[in-house]
């Protein structure tokens, strides 16, 4: 699948879709709880206007191109995914409550946008065999804790904000030292997925040399929780990134296929 042109496109698609849902949120939609979790924010992106606007239009440029390329149902399908994805952000049922007043629809439109949008459907492409769907089951749940790692420590980031505005995101309630913890225990539990998945896959599976270039990701967060007593935004941006390692074993398949 890796020389594939379309799933070249699609991960272009994809990559910049995501680029663009994220930074229009950081940019353009301060939520009343910003004020208090990132006060910085909206000067910063101000000073750096230029930036905000060419990285934005460059990705629109990227999301036009690889349009062009996929089936329209394609397009359409994973616009809507990654819409669901902002879903939290929005009014809830007409009201003023937003969806991430409630704490697990939002936890499950982040993480679950990331599994459709990153495995089930570029899976797809190849069809739906029981291979297939078996290397899909083994990508769910391995990539599952590691979305959930990034996300409670960002809800834990924002927990003051959050409450301030009478939003209750998941682990708002547990302490630093026990939120490590289980954000390492997810990462632990996705390698251990991981090695697993290779030795029952086999030939079927990513092989031993691709989950290596993956799982550097994982250990690279796990670095990140366990270095130094507290989190703060510059560790959790970099989180955030290698969220999308991904792209690093994509790139990887291609140089060893």
């Amino acid at each position: 699948m890796a020389h594939s042109p379309v799933i070249f496109y699609y991960i272009l698609f994809f990559a910049a879709g995501a680029f663009i849902l994220y930074q229009g949120d950081r940019a353009f939609s301060f939520s009343p709880e910003d004020g208090t979790n990132v006060p910085d924010r909206e000067s910063w992106f101000r000073v750096h206007r230029f930036y905000v606007r060419t990285s934005i239009v460059t990705a629109l440029v990227g999301v036009a191109i690889a349009s062009w390329h996929l089936p329209g149902l394609v397009v359409a399908i994973s616009a809507m995914v990654g819409l669901a994805g902002v879903l939290h952000a929005l009014p809830a049922f007409g009201g003023k409550r937003r969806f991430k007043s409630f704490g697990v629809l939002k936890t499950l439109a982040i993480t679950g946008s990331w599994i459709v949008g990153g495995i089930v459907i570029p899976i797809s492409f190849s069809g739906v065999s029981t291979s297939h769907m078996a290397i899909m089951a083994f990508l769910v749940v391995y990539r599952i804790p590691i979305i959930l790692s990034n996300l409670l420590v960002s809800d834990f980031l924002d927990r003051q904000g959050d409450l301030s505005e009478g939003l209750k995101s998941v682990g708002y309630t547990i302490s630093w030292p026990r939120l490590r913890f289980i954000s390492r225990l997810l990462l632990m539990f996705s390698i251990i997925v991981g090695i697993a998945g290779v030795l029952i896959l086999g030939d079927r599976g990513p092989g031993l040399v691709l989950l290596v270039v993956d799982l550097c990701g994982t250990v690279f967060l796990f670095a990140i929780l366990t270095t130094g007593a507290r989190m703060n935004r510059e560790r959790l941006f970099m989180m955030d990134i290698l969220v999308g390692w991904p792209v690093v074993t994509y790139l990887g398949s291609i140089l060893l296929s």
